[in-house]
């Protein structure tokens, strides 16, 4: 935990404007090196634009990811060492979805786009039991959340989910946003809560596209939960989880002790993210090739 905490004691704590932070990201991103190997090449998906990332190791699954920034920053740009590790690890390809942004683009947007996609990633011809879909903070709620409307829809689920430190209840009721506030020192309840109210624009939080904690999660498929012991967020694991269970999923759940939120971007820099991708690469190998139930 020292070395992660050391980590993160340089990186400046102060409020910008949504420009000014989505700026700052993409400058990060663009000083950071890609893994050696790594292709990145520019794709649409049902009308989404999206980095596809592959790596000179074979082919392997297709895992579609989608990323953090809590419905507000980021975008596909900052995901390229990311896709690139995983690709190596898993010898995949990859698909880092780039989905509309709020305040810009409100609710449901970010739903649609990643609904889009995965149509398009079936339309395409990629085999269900090829593709893994996988998410980060936010992105692991519209993972959970678009995976349910496919279901619905009678479409072909994929193998496997991967939900990493996912954002599911948008309300943020958990018990752990109190309890942990201490321990976490990147993310917060009230700016969860800012940016919920961002993206949502009036709509219900309980709508299950948006917390799909408040989804029905029979049916879905296997899935790994990974979240760490020292996040606002481990909550939102733990019910998801229970749900899961609940409605007879297989569903593994993994708290990594120390970790904070979506340790596994830091794998640049911290043995405990380097593990973290091996293990959902492990998860989207033992998955690729079967069926989702």
């Amino acid at each position: 935990m020292r070395a992660l905490r050391a980590l993160l004691a340089g990186q400046p704590a102060v409020a910008r404007s949504i420009p000014e932070q989505r700026e700052a990201d993409r400058a990060e991103a663009a000083n950071t090196a890609l893994p050696p190997d790594t292709r990145v090449e520019t794709v649409t998906l049902g009308g989404v634009p999206a980095l596809r990332v592959r790596s000179g190791r074979g082919e392997g699954p297709v895992i579609a990811h989608f990323h953090a920034g809590a419905y507000v920053y980021r975008s596909a740009f900052e995901y390229r060492a990311f896709g690139g590790a995983l690709a190596n690890a898993a010898a995949a390809e990859i698909a880092l979805i780039d989905y509309r942004l709020a305040p810009e683009h409100v609710f449901p947007a970010a739903f649609e786009d990643g609904l889009s996609s995965y149509r398009a990633l079936l339309d395409r011809g990629t085999p269900p039991q090829r593709l893994i879909l996988s998410g980060d903070s936010a992105g692991g709620g519209l993972v959970l959340a678009i995976t349910a409307a496919a279901r619905d829809r009678g479409w072909p689920l994929p193998a496997g989910l991967v939900l990493m430190s996912p954002w599911t209840d948008l309300t943020c009721s958990s018990d752990s946003y109190r309890v942990l506030a201490s321990a976490d020192p990147r993310v917060t309840r009230d700016v969860l809560l800012a940016n919920a109210k961002l993206y949502l624009a009036g709509a219900d939080p309980r709508d299950p596209r948006a917390s799909p904690a408040f989804a029905s999660m029979a049916g879905l498929p296997p899935t790994l939960i990974m979240v760490g012991s020292d996040e606002v967020m481990l909550g939102d694991s733990l019910v998801t989880y229970g749900a899961m269970r609940a409605a007879d999923c297989q569903v593994r759940l993994e708290v990594w002790p120390d970790m904070i939120h979506v340790w596994h971007r830091f794998a640049d820099r911290l043995s405990d993210g380097r593990r973290a991708i091996e293990r959902l690469a492990s998860f989207a190998r033992e998955r690729w090739g079967h069926p989702s139930t």
